[in-house]
């Protein structure tokens, strides 16, 4: 199946989605590279907790014949798999059926490929096989990051780092949530909730905050945020070592 082909399976994609593409790829490029080159004899893995249909983001047209389109992330895996030696395995999350069909579309020729139905499931894997791996993270909102499957993952697998792009738009529309009593309104049990959304996910605001929950000495972040219809936020990256691609230009900060 083409790549390119679009439906309307696309949630969270934006216009300027490719920016996140990229900035995913520039990440994710420069860890492989640390992690196969330290591992040179050893199989890894690359995982990708939230697929989608494989349909990247649209690019500034610079042809009024051809629509081009970004790599999204399940193409920026493979891409990178078939950069190293050995060829690492690749594993695919996503929940939506008709992304996961077209998933299986894309990639039914690859023996190194393998799907599945929901990111929970890799917590019934054995990844003692791997010597490091590299997870791709990008959820639509911040429930869905998984968190509890990011912190296996990282007990898991000797050398693993991570990519993780957070919606702060989203996790910051309940920050400005004004605290008062709730009584006995009608919305009382909304608000409520949106109080405890609020706290259980601003910790997520902090690239830090990530470096310690998965156990990872450096983190870096973009220093612009992505900005479009469905998303504003961030890439994050937190590993035990951090590739050039970090200290070159102005697109990244790092701790």
């Amino acid at each position: 199946m083409d790549k390119h082909k679009q439906h309307n399976g696309n949630v969270g994609k934006g216009k300027r989605s490719y920016e996140k593409h990229y900035l995913i790829k520039r990440a994710a490029g420069g860890q492989v590279s640390i992690l196969a080159k330290n591992n040179t004899t050893d199989r890894g893995v690359i995982i990708d907790m939230h697929a989608g249909d494989g349909d990247g983001g649209t690019l500034p047209q610079l042809s009024l014949w051809e629509e081009a389109l970004s790599d999204a992330s399940p193409f920026i895996a493979n891409r990178l798999a078939n950069t190293v030696y050995p060829t690492p395995d690749i594993i695919l999350c996503e929940s939506h059926v008709a992304s996961r069909h077209q998933l299986d579309e894309c990639f039914r020729n690859q023996r190194n490929v393998r799907i599945l139905p929901n990111n929970h499931s890799l917590l019934k894997l054995d990844f003692s096989q791997y010597s490091w791996g590299l997870v791709l993270n990008d959820p639509n909102g911040p429930r869905d990051h998984s968190v509890d499957v990011l912190e296996f993952l990282s007990r898991s697998i000797n050398y693993i780092d991570f990519i993780i792009v957070v919606n702060e738009g989203g996790i910051e529309r309940h920050l400005g949530l004004r605290d008062h009593p709730l009584g006995d309104s009608k919305n009382a049990t909304m608000i409520r909730q949106a109080y405890e959304t609020r706290e259980r996910y601003k910790w997520m605001l902090d690239p830090d905050q990530w470096r310690i929950k998965l156990g990872r000495k450096k983190v870096a972040w973009s220093t612009s945020p992505v900005i479009n219809s469905a998303f504003r936020g961030r890439v994050i990256v937190a590993a035990n070592f951090l590739s050039q691609v970090f200290s070159r230009g102005q697109e990244w900060q790092t701790n």
